[in-house]
């Protein structure tokens, strides 16, 4: 091909031979901009339902020594796959019991263990004390935020199906469920296994019942092949709650562990003993408390009364010890009088817990 004198404009002294030339186009495809995408996740997700948010940090936790078998017998069952993958699994762990069982301090543990194993896909804390947490319309929102982060060949594919849609948050569950999660999830290698433990806390939380529904059946849809979602609820065992989990399509796929059956009576001995030494050391009137109160039988009458504290079978009788232990620590001047000491309030409280 003969040298085209535009390509050397302005040239002197250029000498070519036996060469020859090929011209060529480059096209440069830009992906569409997903920074508006990224803000209508963000606007509808609830950051407050997040495990590792500033609030979660100062939230309740286990105990050291504490909850240790319901813990072993959670992570044991996330843990549980079988070799072949077409074999019926329990893919949905119910954890039920009562207010105050410590269902959140546990799923707390759980979310942490997992997320530092790199098992973790999400993680939602419904609350009725925090705005926006006691409803569904940001589940799928937050989920899919942490899938995002987690499994990042889901990035891009999310962000392009909310682009495409963007009110797709003022549609159904189902609907934001099928396009934002099982659709894309589905779609990704597997290779390596992808995070795949969802964990809800406070489900019973979300206040309105066909909400809760709405929720389940979401929950269902997340375990069904061809996904490999494994799911821990906590909740109490509110009727409707009880229900659909005794009752097809999640009676087959859900394992059920009551929190109320675990011996609890040595942990509570423990934790009282610790609190207890908590408030001599520190108590303004240390000086004056014996070193050993208040003494085994009192500890052991108090875990009695407790009836297992974490379970709250006696809500008031745990309420009383929380209420002891608080008056025990608030005070904050000296005064000779007995029940204004530690072991006079705590001795002035025990007829009463009968």
């Amino acid at each position: 091909m003969a040298a085209n004198a535009t390509w050397f404009t302005d040239s002197r002294h250029v000498s070519i031979q036996n060469s020859q030339f090929t011209s060529t186009q480059t096209t440069i495809i830009r992906s569409p901009d997903l920074e508006p995408a990224l803000h209508i996740l963000h606007r509808n997700r609830a950051l407050e339902a997040c495990h590792t948010l500033k609030t979660a940090a100062n939230a309740a936790k286990c105990k050291p020594g504490t909850r240790v078998k319901a813990i072993e017998d959670i992570t044991a069952w996330a843990d549980d796959l079988p070799d072949d993958p077409d074999t019926p699994i329990e893919s949905v762990l119910w954890l039920s019991g009562p207010a105050g069982a410590g269902k959140t301090c546990i799923l707390r543990t759980v979310a942490c263990i997992y997320h530092e194993k790199g098992g973790l896909a999400g993680a939602y804390f419904f609350s009725t004390r925090v705005p926006g947490l006691d409803n569904e319309a940001p589940f799928v929102a937050t989920i899919a935020s942490h899938l995002i982060k987690v499994i990042p060949a889901l990035k891009h594919p999310i962000l392009q199906a909310i682009q495409s849609d963007p009110i797709i948050f003022e549609q159904s569950l189902e609907y934001q469920v099928e396009n934002l999660i099982s659709k894309l999830v589905a779609s990704i290698p597997t290779e390596p296994p992808a995070p795949r433990i969802l964990i809800i806390d406070g489900f019973d939380e979300c206040r309105d019942p066909q909400q809760r529904a709405n929720l389940l059946g979401v929950i269902h849809r997340l375990v069904t092949p061809p996904h490999s979602f494994r799911i821990i609820l906590a909740s109490r065992p509110e009727f409707d709650i009880r229900t659909a989990f005794h009752q097809p399509p999640l009676n087959s796929v859900t394992k059920i562990l009551h929190l109320e059956s675990y011996e609890t009576s040595g942990e509570i001995y423990q934790y009282l003993a610790d609190e207890f030494a908590r408030i001599r050391d520190t108590h303004p009137a240390k000086q004056s408390i014996p070193s050993q109160w208040p003494g085994k039988a009192t500890l052991g009458t108090l875990t009695i009364k407790s009836s297992g504290m974490w379970a709250l079978r006696r809500l008031s009788s745990t309420l009383i010890i929380h209420v002891v232990i608080l008056l025990s620590f608030s005070i904050t001047s000296w005064t000779p009088r007995r029940m204004h000491r530690p072991g006079g309030r705590l001795q002035g409280s025990m007829p009463s817990m009968k």
